[in-house]
């Protein structure tokens, strides 16, 4: 992460199915956090997979802003609130991330992916309050 080995955040030992037979997987419809079905069973490769998620700033934050859009998509359609969600969990991830995740082990890069990764979660309830409220409006247009 910025040329930074995160070995903590809840980074480390993320065990993500990433090789599988063609025709043998899935992905269930969703906006965001796809998980794999497989048809079959999994086994896991002894070594572990260099994987360099963001190339820059600019790569992480364009992701955030589509990661955000999605999310909150998802989350209207599970009809959940944006308060006082917007407020309590972006707190709670960058304490699960940076404390209890020891994140703080992963020095000035630790915290800049703890904070950023608080702030996703912020910009994606902020999200989905910005299309509650133009569904509302949207709803209140049809009658007139």
């Amino acid at each position: 992460f910025f040329g930074r080995r995160i070995r903590f955040c809840g980074w480390r030992n993320d065990r993500v199915l990433r090789l599988f037979r063609r025709g043998r997987g899935r992905y269930p419809k969703r906006a965001v956090h796809e998980k794999l079905v497989l048809n079959g069973r999994a086994r896991t490769l002894s070594g572990y997979l260099d994987h360099k998620p963001y190339r820059n700033m600019a790569d992480y934050i364009d992701r955030m802003k589509s990661y955000s859009r999605r999310g909150a998509e998802e989350l209207i359609k599970e009809d959940r609130s944006w308060f006082p969600a917007v407020f309590t969990h972006p707190i709670f991830r960058f304490l699960r991330m940076y404390l209890f995740q020891m994140g703080f082990l992963d020095g000035a890069a630790g915290f800049l992916l703890c904070t950023m990764a608080a702030a996703s979660v912020f910009f994606k309830y902020a999200t989905l309050r910005e299309l509650s409220v133009g569904m509302r409006s949207g709803r209140e247009g049809e009658g007139k």
